[in-house]
């Protein structure tokens, strides 16, 4: 799809109408109701988060639990009630990373298209990057050069390039945050050795993929969880506020201070710290690690925070094709 010139232009033609778009991911499932403006661009009305980890021992199993999936149906149903009390005209589900790998994800939609009359959509990773990077970038219209849009999952992690309006390229990483959890960690608090071995892991893989990414990028963008909860825990936000967080510019020094401080404390420790929500608690250390990897491997010493990703992506891609 072409996203090059006014977006806004394409959008008008939705004015004043809302939608909702919902993610489910290998950690989070995620709701945005969104707005089309008059003038054509699109704003939150409404966001909410829950954390089932549908993803939680799928490397063992390969499937997901019926714990996982009984709490995936309880949220998708307030998920729903949100969007009717909101007057939303149409309502968007996407898969990701678990519902692409997990052996049982056919069983679960179907058990949600049953119960919800909900029909969810999996992605694949190259698409899932695209929408990142239009969503990540749809209010980041000046950004200068090569865009580097990083967005970290529990399963995944994205890496997207282009313009601003652009999209050119994406490679989508198969580990994330709780992947890399799962397999790496196994004491509380951590080892050194642990996350040694986590970073290298991460590093070798950026490596073997670096000849297909870009040589130089101008400007790092993030998006999703790990980065944006990075940001609030950056501030030390008591109530997270996205107005805060979309355009934050959180430096790698920021980041190693972040690092060493989650290291050091044990899981139940680590609630204490500010703006970390307890079910992200365990996942957060890998995420940082892998940002920080990626910080490395193109040399920058800040990335810009994006409240914006996935969702707002996938609601302007289904309004200018459908």
């Amino acid at each position: 799809m072409d996203m090059s010139g006014d977006l806004s232009k394409k959008l008008k033609q939705h004015a004043g109408q809302r939608f909702a778009a919902i993610d489910i991911g290998t950690n989070t499932i995620l709701l945005l109701i969104a707005e089309v403006s008059p003038e054509g661009y699109l704003y939150d009305i409404y966001q909410e988060q829950a954390i089932p980890r549908l993803g939680r021992g799928i490397n063992d199993t390969g499937k997901i639990s019926p714990q996982a999936a009984a709490q995936a149906i309880r949220i998708l149903e307030s998920y729903k009630q949100k969007c009717a009390e909101c007057g939303v005209n149409r309502i968007f589900i996407v898969g990701t990373a678990a519902l692409r790998t997990a052996k049982n994800a056919q069983q679960l939609l179907e058990q949600i298209t049953s119960r919800l009359g909900l029909e969810i959509e999996i992605i694949p990773g190259e698409q899932e990057a695209r929408f990142a990077f239009w969503g990540a970038l749809s209010n980041k219209k000046n950004l200068p050069g090569q865009i580097l849009v990083v967005d970290i999952g529990g399963g995944s992690t994205e890496l997207i390039w282009g313009k601003a309006e652009e999209f050119e390229n994406a490679i989508s990483l198969k580990f994330g945050s709780v992947w890399l959890t799962e397999r790496f960690i196994r004491s509380d608090p951590v080892t050194n050795d642990e996350v040694s071995e986590l970073e290298a892991y991460v590093a070798t893989q950026l490596r073997c993929y670096r000849s297909q990414l870009p040589h130089q990028v101008d400007v790092i963008v993030g998006t999703a969880g790990t980065v944006t909860t990075l940001a609030a825990m950056a501030q030390k936000l008591i109530t997270y506020d996205p107005h805060r967080i979309d355009g934050f510019e959180l430096t790698s020094t920021e980041l190693l201070n972040q690092i060493s401080e989650i290291k050091k404390r044990t899981l139940i420790e680590r609630l204490r710290l500010p703006a970390l929500e307890p079910n992200r608690a365990d996942v957060i250390l890998a995420g940082a690690l892998i940002l920080h990897q990626i910080l490395k491997t193109w040399n920058k010493k800040s990335l810009l925070v994006s409240d914006r990703g996935l969702r707002f992506g996938v609601i302007i891609h289904k309004l200018l094709t459908t």
